[in-house]
C-alpha cells in the first residue's frame, strides 16, 4: 500500500496509514521482514527463497508461512499483488530500525511543574515552576523521533502551557510530526499558548475532569478548576479542535461520572477516556484507588454509559482497554510486550526516557539528553 508506512522494530514492528490514530497494526519479526521484502521487486516465491536462507528454514517450512501471511496481508489491503508487466509507481515507506527500538508515540513531558496540586498525579508534578525540559534539548529531540519514524507526540507536563518555550516547541512538533496533542488542564490557559493551540490545525487536545465541580475542585485543588476547565473545553470545541477529556476513577467520583459524560457532551468534546486510579505518584498516598467490587460495578454502568452516549460526534473508550492496534503474527502470537518501548515511550523533563509514563524504574535505551 502506497499510501501506508512500515515501522521496523526489533522484536515486533507496526504497520500503519498516517495521520490515522486508529489503523495501526502489530507485526512480529517475521512479519516485519516479509513485509520489508515486499517492495515491488520481489515475487511471492523470491520473498520464500529469501527468508529460508536467511533464516536458515526448510523451503517448504518456509512457504507454508510467508504464502497465508501475504494471503491474508492483500486481503486486509496491506500489500498489492500484481503481474510482473506491470508497473509500480508509488511505494510503501519504511523507517525504524532492526536494531534500536524507536517508538510511534513518545509523550514529551515539558515541565514538572504545574498550577495545581492535583492528589492523584502520577507524576507527582510539583506546584510552581518546577524543572523544564531545557527548549534546544526538546526541539532536537523532536528531530531525533521524526527522523527515526516516531510520527505523534502528545506533550505533557506537569502543566506544558507553563514551559516558557511552548509555543515555539508545539510548533516545531506539528512541523515534524503527523499527530501533536497537547495535554493540559486547561486551568489557566495563557492567550499566546491558546493561540498556539487554535491555529494549528494538527494538534488536539486531551485535558481531565475529575467529577463535578465539588468533587473536581478537591481532587484537583484550584479555585474554580472545574469552571475554568469546562469554560475552556467550549472555547476550544467552538473554534474547532478535537478536544479530548478524560477522567480517572476513584473512590471520591465513580459515581458521578455519567454527569461528567454527560457535561462533555454539552460542551463539544469530541471524546470521553475513562481510567482507574492507580497508586502511583501520589495517588500511592491517596488511598483513592477503587476496590475490586466497586470496579465491577463501575463496569456494569460503564456499559450502559458507552451506550447511551456514543454518537458520530463522541465516542467513549475506557483507557487501560483502548486498543490502537492490531497484532499480525505469521505463527502464533508471540508479541510479548503490551507496547511500551515500542508502540508508545515517555521522555521526562529531566531527560531520562521511560517505557511508559507511570514506570520510572524502566529506563529506555538508557536515554538522557
Amino acid at each position: 500500500n502506497a499510501h501506508a508506512i512500515l515501522h521496523r522494530q526489533p522484536s515486533a514492528g507496526y504497520y500503519y496509514i498516517p495521520d490515522s490514530e486508529t489503523s495501526t497494526e502489530r507485526v512480529n519479526r517475521t512479519g516485519e521482514e516479509i513485509l520489508d521484502l515486499c517492495t515491488g521487486d520481489n515475487s511471492p516465491e523470491d520473498i520464500c527463497q529469501i527468508m529460508s536462507k536467511r533464516h536458515n528454514e526448510g523451503i517448504d517450512t518456509v512457504r507454508s508461512l510467508v504464502y497465508p501471511f501475504l494471503a491474508e496481508s492483500a486481503a486486509r489491503k496491506t500489500i498489492t499483488i500484481q503481474n510482473e508487466q506491470e508497473t509500480i509507481e508509488d511505494r510503501a515507506s519504511v523507517t525504524g530500525s532492526y536494531d534500536m527500538r524507536i517508538p510511534l508515540i513518545v509523550s514529551l513531558e515539558l515541565t514538572s511543574g504545574c498550577n495545581l496540586a492535583c492528589t492523584h498525579c502520577y507524576a507527582s508534578a510539583s506546584l510552581g515552576r518546577g524543572e523544564h525540559l531545557a527548549e534546544s534539548h526538546a526541539i532536537a529531540t523532536l528531530q531525533y523521533l521524526a527522523s527515526n519514524g516516531t510520527y505523534s507526540v502528545p506533550l505533557t507536563g506537569g502543566e506544558p502551557t507553563m514551559h516558557p518555550a511552548f509555543s515555539h516547541i508545539l510548533s516545531t512538533a506539528s512541523e515534524l510530526m503527523r499527530l501533536v496533542r497537547v495535554a493540559t488542564n486547561l486551568y489557566s490557559l495563557p492567550e499566546p499558548s491558546l493561540r498556539a493551540i487554535t491555529d494549528n490545525d494538527k494538534v488536539s487536545v486531551q485535558t481531565s475532569i475529575d467529577g463535578l465541580s465539588d468533587t473536581h475542585n478537591l481532587i484537583r485543588g484550584g479555585n474554580c478548576a472545574f469552571e475554568k476547565t469546562m469554560h475552556n473545553v467550549r472555547l476550544l470545541a467552538a473554534a474547532g479542535k478535537t478536544v479530548i477529556v478524560a477522567m480517572t476513577a476513584n473512590r471520591l467520583n465513580w459515581r458521578e461520572v455519567e454527569q461528567v459524560v454527560e457535561r462533555c457532551v454539552d460542551s463539544g468534546a469530541a471524546a470521553f477516556r475513562l481510567g482507574l486510579t492507580f497508586p502511583v505518584g501520589r495517588a500511592a498516598f491517596s488511598g483513592l484507588a477503587l476496590d475490586p467490587v466497586e470496579i465491577e460495578t463501575l463496569q456494569r454502568d460503564w456499559e450502559g454509559i458507552v451506550s447511551r452516549y456514543s454518537s458520530p460526534t463522541f465516542s467513549l473508550n475506557r483507557s487501560e482497554e483502548a486498543q490502537d492496534y492490531q497484532e499480525i503474527s505469521v505463527s502464533n502470537n508471540d508479541i510479548p510486550s503490551c507496547g511500551a518501548g515500542q508502540l508508545t515511550a515517555h521522555t521526562c523533563a529531566n531527560g531520562d526516557c521511560w517505557w511508559r509514563e507511570t514506570d520510572p524504574g524502566r529506563h529506555l535505551l538508557g536515554v538522557r539528553h
